[in-house]
């Protein structure tokens, strides 16, 4: 055979390879250019991944620099860890088979708690105190990615650490917004990073105070290693910012992110709390579970909304308070000036006592959280009041999920329900949806059908949906025609004390996909270049 036959018949052999490997390919190359059209992007259901937690590891006391013969922790942290897992029988709404799960250390090689499924509507377990973070794991079931929470909890009744801190366990991930703290002078701000991955995240902080961004000392590069925690007293490396807003973004490996804000004013404790990540920025940010007492606008150490737009533009925002009875004006502040990067506390004393949800709108991203406060007796050792706080991240509206009750003696908790419009905060139909509580042992005692008009904040106890409830799943109605307000919501936790009332929001996670997918499409090439 000659070379000019020999090339031809390798030619057509290449061209039959290709019509069997991908004849779309082949024949789009053979198209004149320009002839083609793009390849369309497809939905492809893939098998649904375990879900993986972080919870936060107890509350610290930092180095004290007081009296040697003063005591500053004269009681210990009860710290516990408490998980759940409801069914996904019909998705959301706590029906079949939970899921199982485990509570381990962040190598998950010690196994501290099982999440053992019976044949009732939910699974929990408690874990009674950890040491460190904690990693919560939950297994697919039937195809489906489980649904599953933690809450970690600290409750200290006297000393430096008084107060009441819990925080939802959350997704390890690469971009985490902390809303909440000070590194001011009697403030502790404790940064936790935790990576549950095998390979060694790159973790790059950013820092925002009320003159905008911070310059870092000692750098902004953190190095943490693959089942590790790392943790950074804020104050060393922005020191004297009275309000901050903290962004932690990792390469290489997923971490997850909270932070301890504690307060002392001499010797008098300022309050514990926990600051959670919140939801990226963007144009709207609901915060909800802001219940205050009674106030008048000039009393100090009183309930504030933070606020800060991290980009470089800076912008308006207008707030609306959902109340009991609806929008309630916040005179002087419904339209609040955001210079880029300025972190920015919005008083909300003098409204009247009750439970609110805030939503935030700006023509730019934002970010708000909220700090709640409960003011107790005067201290043994100063003439000051104790105080407890806790802070509020901005939650995603809408999505339901579960939560995992706190788990302390004395915490009681109660549930926070706002009514968000999608356009306007107070328009739009009802929001509705359903609670379902669970007992320890997993079985159902109750749904309780919820209705929340637009525009308002209303309180479910938890002891009205079972006394015995240590879990509940939200399960919002579907509004196929997208005019129904959408529900927010939080657990408010108080444990009352002989000097005072603690207290803790808990934002709850939202609920992973249930049917999970990849959007994939046609490629342009063949084999290896």
């Amino acid at each position: 055979m000659s070379a000019w036959r020999r090339r031809v018949a390798a030619t057509a052999s290449a061209i039959v390879v290709l019509a069997l490997g991908g004849g779309v390919v082949a024949l789009d190359r053979l198209d004149p250019v320009g002839a083609t059209q793009p390849a369309v992007a497809t939905s492809v259901q893939v098998a649904a991944a375990p879900v993986s937690l972080v919870c936060p590891g107890p509350v610290r006391l930092p180095t004290s620099s007081g009296d040697a013969g003063f005591d500053p922790a004269p009681v210990g942290a009860i710290t516990s860890v408490r998980a759940a897992t409801t069914g996904t029988g019909t998705p959301g709404a706590g029906s079949g088979a939970a899921a199982p799960g485990l509570l381990t250390d962040l190598a998950g090689a010690a196994t501290s708690a099982r999440i053992t499924p019976t044949t009732a509507g939910a699974a929990t377990t408690t874990l009674s105190g950890p040491t460190a973070p904690v990693l919560l794991t939950a297994d697919p079931v039937n195809g489906h990615a489980p649904r599953a929470a933690g809450t970690s909890t600290s409750l200290v009744t006297a000393g430096d650490l008084r107060g009441l801190a819990v925080a939802a366990c959350t997704p390890a991930g690469t971009d985490g917004w902390l809303v909440g703290g000070s590194t001011a002078v009697s403030s502790t701000a404790l940064l936790t990073l935790a990576n549950p991955g095998s390979t060694a995240a790159s973790v790059d902080l950013e820092i925002w105070g009320p003159n905008g961004p911070v310059g870092l000392s000692g750098g902004s590069a953190l190095l943490v290693a693959p089942h590790g925690q790392r943790q950074l007293l804020l104050s060393g490396v922005a020191a004297e910012q009275r309000r901050i807003v903290v962004h932690v973004s990792s390469t290489g490996g997923l971490v997850a992110a909270s932070l301890q804000d504690d307060a002392l004013r001499g010797l008098t404790p300022g309050g514990l709390t926990f600051v959670s990540p919140g939801v990226v920025p963007s144009t709207r940010q609901v915060v909800t579970g802001i219940t205050v007492p009674t106030s008048a606008i000039a009393d100090s150490d009183q309930a504030v909304l933070r606020l800060v737009a991290p980009g470089a533009a800076g912008t308006t925002a207008t707030i609306s308070l959902l109340g009991p009875d609806g929008v309630v004006p916040l005179p002087g502040a419904e339209s609040v000036d955001l210079p880029a990067g300025s972190v920015i506390d919005v008083p909300l004393a003098g409204i009247p006592a009750g439970s609110y949800t805030a939503v935030v709108r700006a023509d730019v991203p934002v970010l708000a959280g909220a700090l709640i406060t409960r003011i107790g007796s005067a201290g043994q050792l100063e003439n000051q009041q104790v105080i407890d706080r806790a802070w509020i991240a901005a939650g995603t509206v809408g999505a339901g999920g579960v939560a995992a009750l706190p788990s302390a003696p004395g915490v009681t908790s109660t549930i926070v329900l706002g009514g968000v419009g999608r356009t306007a905060a107070g328009d739009g139909r009802d929001a509705t949806g359903t609670l379902r509580a669970f007992a320890a042992d997993g079985t159902v005692l109750g749904d309780t059908a919820v209705r929340v008009p637009a525009g308002q904040t209303v309180t479910v106890p938890v002891s009205d949906l079972g006394a015995q409830a240590v879990a509940v799943d939200l399960v919002p109605d579907v509004d196929p025609s997208g005019t129904a307000a959408q529900l927010a919501w939080a657990v408010v936790a108080t444990s009352t004390q002989a000097d005072g009332q603690l207290v803790a929001v808990l934002t709850p996670t939202p609920p992973q996909d249930a049917a999970p997918s990849v959007r994939v499409r046609q490629g342009t090439g063949v084999g290896l270049p």
